[in-house]
């Protein structure tokens, strides 16, 4: 992946996109799967290292101006009150995608009743499924 430059909120959205799937798993089945936690470059684990990135690598949080290269394998190593830190941007990420996931519940099963149909779709596919059921096409229209 190419190094991007985040700023405090791209950051913040950037865990809440990785806690989504997870998000949509609670708002769909009622509970999540370990499915978001398998293995290190797991959504779970990407968004735990980018909450500790905020925490203790780029200055975005409560501790600082500080640089750290731990990642989540260490995070039981940090004292208490910055793992709290971190749990609290996971945390919030996690409620916000909730929110939207719930939200957009109806458009959600739609998109995956259809990919469970087609099975595959690119991305001009998912587009123009997504202004399909915002209203934003109109049959012969085109994209």
């Amino acid at each position: 992946m190419p190094f991007q430059i985040l700023t405090p909120k791209t950051a913040r959205q950037r865990v809440q996109v990785l806690l989504s799937g997870r998000a949509a798993e609670i708002c769909i089945f009622g509970d999540p799967s370990s499915g978001a936690g398998i293995g290190a470059e797991s959504d779970l684990a990407q968004a735990t290292n980018l909450a500790l990135a905020i925490e203790r690598k780029w200055g975005f949080g409560e501790s600082g101006l500080i640089w750290d290269s731990g990642t989540a394998n260490e995070m039981w190593r940090l004292p208490e009150k910055e793992r709290r830190r971190v749990e609290r941007h996971l945390q919030d990420a996690s409620s916000r995608a909730l929110v939207v996931v719930t939200e957009n519940k109806a458009q959600i099963v739609d998109l995956a009743e259809h990919l469970f149909r087609v099975r595959e779709m690119s991305t001009r596919d998912i587009i123009t499924f997504a202004k399909q059921i915002t209203g934003e096409m109109t049959v012969g229209k085109a994209s």
